[in-house]
């Protein structure tokens, strides 16, 4: 199958696109199932990790395992590999993908967090107006941009997600997470940091992006992302609690990042 056909494909109501499964198959069990399934797993090009001159490319179809040991991202963006280890076990991770994460539109997706932190930006297939016509891969679209809401994206039908490009010079950044069962449960709070951002899951509709002012002190910059959580009450914790987890994840990511 090329990314054409399987564009055409999503272009159908109720269809959705099959990568790792890993998140798809998982809604089965509250939500009706699409009407129609389109397996991309094997398209050509999409699982590779590379360098674009000063960028870095991850292709949508790239595994989590693939993230985990790949020697390039643990040279200039090693928080990749520490949120892909900190999300799955193996089996899991052997199969989720990184479109699928980052599609998946969840304020639980661990891998969106420091990727928004580091301003990643998509690649887009977008289908030709005319049938007949080849689409075209857009870059450049900031993550930051992506979600409309929960399980809401930017992408129109048959669009496709092709890769995540990381832009310009390496980047420090920490992830810290908390789930009652480390790597078997989705996370209860996480936050993605680096000098200059701090990125919230769990703790509103969307992952929840906060710019940091230059030298902002810890105390200061703490209060200033806690203020921006949105928290709420459900099975897994209380927003009370919540809360605490961002203020106590932010001040041990901001003194880490700070102590180096």
């Amino acid at each position: 199958m090329s990314l054409k056909e399987a564009s055409e494909l999503l272009k159908q109501e109720g269809a959705a696109a099959l990568a790792g499964g890993t998140q798809l198959l998982l809604t089965f069990k509250w939500l009706p199932p699409p009407r129609l399934i389109v397996n991309i797993k094997r398209l050509p090009g999409l699982a590779t990790i590379s360098e674009d001159g000063d960028d870095i490319r991850i292709g949508a179809l790239t595994t989590l395992a693939d993230v985990r040991r790949s020697p390039l991202l643990a040279g200039r963006f090693p928080v990749l590999g520490m949120a892909a280890r900190l999300m799955a076990l193996p089996a899991v991770a052997s199969m989720g993908t990184v479109g699928g994460n980052i599609a998946w539109a969840s304020p639980q997706a661990d891998l969106v967090q420091p990727l928004l932190a580091l301003d990643a930006h998509l690649d887009i297939y977008e289908p030709s107006p005319a049938a007949a016509g080849e689409g075209r891969v857009r870059g450049g679209l900031p993550l930051r941009d992506f979600y409309l809401g929960p399980g809401q994206t930017a992408l129109k039908p048959g669009e496709l997600i092709t890769g995540v490009r990381l832009i310009g010079a390496d980047r420090r950044a920490v992830y810290l997470r908390h789930s009652t069962r480390r790597l078997a449960d989705a996370q209860v709070c996480s936050v993605a940091l680096t000098d200059r951002r701090a990125v919230l899951g769990s703790c509103g509709p969307t992952p929840i992006v906060v710019d940091l002012p230059d030298g902002l002190p810890i105390d200061e910059a703490v209060e200033l992302v806690a203020s921006k959580a949105t928290p709420r009450d459900d099975f897994r914790a209380s927003a009370a609690y919540r809360l605490k987890l961002v203020r106590a994840l932010t001040r041990r990511g901001l003194e880490y990042l700070r102590a180096a």
